[in-house]
């Protein structure tokens, strides 16, 4: 089954979530997801471990659990949570891009870790700034870009996350 046929089957199930931005890792994902039914974040969890599980088991000819432990969630109660939210889960892939130095807003060159960020195939950034590229299972994403200007805002607050501004000051 493609991926096509995948968005296919999902679209014609009950809308348990609304997934508003995603990124998976090499060995975890995040998702920030909005509930649209009681329980919708737990089931639609569970769906998506038991999927990746049996893909992983079928595709590697092994059995098993494939996730150590269970999935870790966070009440949003602000909207400044929900940004910043968003944000970590937009620059996890600078952990495999450049290091872990970004956690501590030490990157010193935006403009040399951009480039990888956006193109991270596994990420919905780009559909922040590229509507052509927006991945068809998001929606609610507007609940986050509505609150910045344009979406040069929206990259500016991801380059303050990850440089600080000594170097953005000096180097822009």
């Amino acid at each position: 089954m493609g991926f096509n046929e995948a968005l296919e089957i999902i679209k014609q199930g009950e809308k348990l979530v609304d997934l508003m931005c995603f990124v998976i890792m090499q060995d975890h994902y995040h998702l920030l997801l909005k509930e649209r039914k009681e329980n919708g974040i737990i089931d639609f969890v569970r769906k998506c471990d038991i999927s990746i599980s049996k893909y992983i088991n079928t595709k590697n000819n092994r059995k098993g659990p494939l996730f150590e432990s269970r999935f870790k969630s966070k009440h949003i109660d602000s909207n400044e949570y929900l940004v910043h939210s968003s944000v970590y889960i937009h620059l996890n892939p600078l952990d495999i891009i450049s290091g872990k130095e970004w956690r501590e807003h030490n990157l010193r060159d935006w403009s040399e870790i951009k480039k990888p960020l956006f193109d991270y195939p596994w990420s919905s950034l780009k559909s922040f700034f590229e509507p052509s590229s927006a991945h068809s299972l998001l929606s609610g994403q507007e609940i986050i870009t509505d609150q910045f200007k344009n979406k040069e805002d929206y990259e500016e607050f991801l380059k303050d996350w990850s440089v600080p501004d000594f170097f953005n000051n000096e180097f822009d």
